[in-house]
């Protein structure tokens, strides 16, 4: 009984060092971040999945509303995209776009060192340039990614979803990832037949700086 009384004494005062870290937070919290990438876009010129390595840099907000709830936004550039080699032929995108995330966040602090967060909500972004690239021996071409859609270019809005989580030190060094995965179909036009299913995906490692 007396250990019972001891570790419930413990546990109240390790949520109370957790309260008081929460509270010390201003209302809305500024930071910027960098996170590398491992992108995809599925069924891109077949039925098969493939990859490329890009990145997301850019403004974090966090919107307190309560000790642990929160709202995490932000403005970032993310370069995502794909590259696969296939019967002799390579090929690659390198899209990038301006994005908005929009999460619920919950964390809980330890103590004034070491505390957890996670995130869950939509994003949405607008393609601002990037080529399509087609390498095959001697032979290279590429184009524009993003255009006019009747000419079997990508389209410029994109959003989905995306889970974030990780651990934040000493109130302002956050290391985290997460994945980001497509909503929207890519691709809308003659060229593209309609079982092509063409989404973004993308998994993030980064940090941030919250000031």
């Amino acid at each position: 009984m007396k250990k019972m009384r001891m570790w419930l004494l413990a546990g109240l005062l390790l949520c109370g060092v957790g309260t008081s870290f929460a509270q010390s937070r201003d209302m809305v919290r500024f930071g910027i971040g960098l996170d590398m990438t491992a992108n995809r876009i599925t069924n891109y010129y077949s039925n098969e999945t493939c990859g490329r390595i890009g990145f997301n840099v850019g403004l974090k907000v966090d919107v307190n509303f309560t000790d642990n709830v929160y709202l995490g936004t932000g403005f970032q550039y993310a370069q995502k995209g794909a590259k696969k080699s296939e019967d002799g032929v390579t090929y690659k995108s390198n899209p990038g776009y301006l994005t908005i995330p929009v999460r619920v966040g919950y964390r809980y602090d330890f103590n004034d060192k070491v505390g957890v967060f996670g995130e869950f909500g939509p994003y949405f972004a607008v393609g601002v340039g990037g080529k399509n690239k087609w390498e095959a021996g001697s032979y290279d071409e590429d184009e524009d990614f993003f255009g006019d859609t009747d000419e079997g270019y990508a389209k410029r809005f994109d959003c989905g979803l995306g889970i974030h989580f990780g651990v934040e030190l000493i109130k302002h060094l956050q290391i985290g990832l997460g994945y980001d995965f497509g909503l929207v179909k890519m691709y809308n036009n003659a060229w593209v037949d309609d079982d092509n299913n063409s989404k973004n995906g993308s998994f993030r490692f980064g940090v941030a700086w919250m000031f």
